[in-house]
């Protein structure tokens, strides 16, 4: 084959998949490059080829187009993206990736992806799991939605609300998000008081490791099938097991790369029959944050969230936030009644709220002129349409999370404002988030920092030195990331053995999403 006036030998290799190159070392970068894409080119049309012979009468799609796949950060890996129709299927894909030493990312979100946690680390396939949109059971006694991985918030909230329910979620999540990926990678949801447990709203799952088994967890496991649950035959309720291990820990929080859930369980709360939404604000963070605590501690709120101006002027969408509203924090909060005297018991409550937030020294607040109530309700109750909250404003941002206690909260802020000043960002670029979690015994810290395009390599080397000096105060990154990722998991040696000898276990080949858990 003759590309460039370099001689070029495509050997195929039918051994592992791939083909071997044979060329001449081309003289030129631009002849380097066409040489990149005809290899991948021809192995992406192999592989597809070995694809379709071996796995036959496949019932789901494949995509191939490059237009289709352009929703992946680093699309040159991707060879092609496939979306399976059953978990038969699943297993025969993760099957043949094992074989090829290929790997294999699990997608369930629809676009964009914020985070890189879909960003494929070497060749791979792309396992689409967006056309498993079933919501499989809804139980409003035990409390519980049994859901597939591609039914989004905007499916879930209005099929809870018509059952009298509504779901444990993020603040103001993206419509097209998998509720299922926000359960498995732990976001923060705004109702602490139902959360007893760090794997809260998640309970039991159906999961295909990267041997090709299918494994349930908890009161899932044994032979219960999908349509049991469906036609009502077995609910899977307690997450906990077989035996003494918490299976379902182990998918969870590994971005995809311990297994791949086909369904699972998720704890829901019900709908109250009243509630109003209201706001305090003050100049004091450690005060916001602890006044919060209060509240879930004595079971006052239901949903809380606190924000500083820039985070709560993004969420908003509203640039004209930034000069109404005073420079201060926003404990942002409702209260409500349930079905047995839901009138009385919010009458209560509120006049408790009320009396606490006069000894606090707070203004308890319903609307302002910068602020309305039903802002408040939608960033609880509703969904982003396509983007994230993040992105409100219209710049680009970058974000840095991680889970701490309230009494570090103005330490861990002086950190952030003081590394971010020093590397040349001003105030109002600097957006603090933090989310009560657990009943309120810890909470997650949210920094995030917005910024134009071509201030990028201002912002890397920001979220280098913020980590460090984060790490260096005791943050505690349940949720590593972008560059912190194997700067986290690789802090303790004995720690990251552990993981690998794990991760060696359930996908012996490391197919799966590969460097997600610092492998690479």
């Amino acid at each position: 084959m003759e590309v460039l006036g370099e001689r070029t030998l495509f050997v195929f290799s039918y051994r592992a998949g791939y083909f071997e190159k044979k060329a001449l070392k081309p003289r030129c970068i631009k002849c380097k490059l066409i040489l990149l894409f005809v290899r991948k080119m021809f192995m992406a049309a192999h592989v597809l080829t070995e694809f379709l012979r071996e796995i036959q009468n496949f019932k789901g799609k494949i995509f191939s187009k490059k237009d289709h796949l352009q929703e992946f950060s680093d699309v040159e890996n991707v060879l092609f993206s496939v979306a399976p129709a059953t978990v038969e299927e699943i297993q025969k894909i993760v099957n043949f990736s094992r074989a090829r030493g290929l790997g294999l990312v699990p997608v369930s979100s629809e676009p964009p992806h914020m985070r890189d946690g879909t960003a494929p680390e070497g060749q791979c396939i792309v396992l689409d799991l967006r056309g498993f949109k079933r919501i499989v059971q809804i139980s409003r006694r035990h409390r519980v939605v049994v859901v597939e991985p591609g039914v989004t918030f905007e499916m879930l909230v209005p099929a809870l609300k018509a059952e009298g329910l509504r779901p444990l979620m993020p603040l103001l999540p993206r419509g097209g998000k998998s509720v299922l990926a926000a359960a498995l990678d732990r976001e923060p949801v705004t109702l602490p008081r139902y959360q007893w447990d760090s794997a809260d709203p998640l309970r039991c799952v159906e999961v295909v490791f990267g041997n090709g088994e299918v494994f349930r967890t908890g009161e899932a496991c044994g032979e219960y099938s999908l349509e049991w649950v469906a036609q009502g035959k077995h609910l899977p309720l307690f997450p906990l097991g077989p035996h003494q291990v918490d299976y379902h820990r182990l998918v969870q929080g590994a971005q995809g790369g311990m297994g791949i859930v086909t369904w699972g369980t998720l704890a829901v709360a019900l709908l109250p029959e009243v509630e109003e939404f209201y706001f305090v604000e003050s100049d004091n963070l450690s005060q916001l944050a602890a006044f919060a605590n209060r509240l879930i501690k004595l079971e006052l709120a239901d949903y809380t969230a606190v924000l500083n101006r820039s985070c709560l002027a993004s969420a908003l969408s509203k640039k004209d936030f930034l000069q109404s509203a005073p420079d201060k924090y926003f404990l942002l909060f409702s209260l409500s009644g349930l079905q047995r005297r839901p009138q009385q018991r919010l009458a209560y409550v509120k006049n408790e709220v009320a009396s606490l937030s006069r000894q606090w020294g707070l203004e308890l607040k319903s609307e302002t002129s910068y602020l309305s109530s039903d802002e408040l309700e939608h960033l609880f109750t509703g969904t982003s349409p396509g983007r994230f909250w993040k992105g409100g404003l219209g710049t680009h941002f970058r974000e840095v999370f991680f889970l701490t206690t309230a009494s570090k909260v103005d330490e861990m802020v002086d950190v952030f404002v003081r590394e971010s000043t020093e590397t040349g960002f001003s105030k109002g670029q600097l957006g603090v988030y933090v989310q009560h979690v657990f009943q309120a015994t810890s909470m997650e810290i949210q920094f995030v920092l917005f910024h134009e395009d071509d201030e990028k390599e201002q912002v890397d080397k920001w979220e280098r030195v913020l980590v460090d000096k984060l790490l260096e105060k005791g943050a505690f990154f349940s949720r590593p990331y972008f560059s912190w990722r194997r700067k986290v998991l690789r802090q303790n040696p004995v720690y990251f053995d552990v993981l690998m000898k794990i991760k060696r276990v359930f996908d012996p080949a490391g197919i799966l999403n590969p460097g997600k858990l610092g492998e690479v």
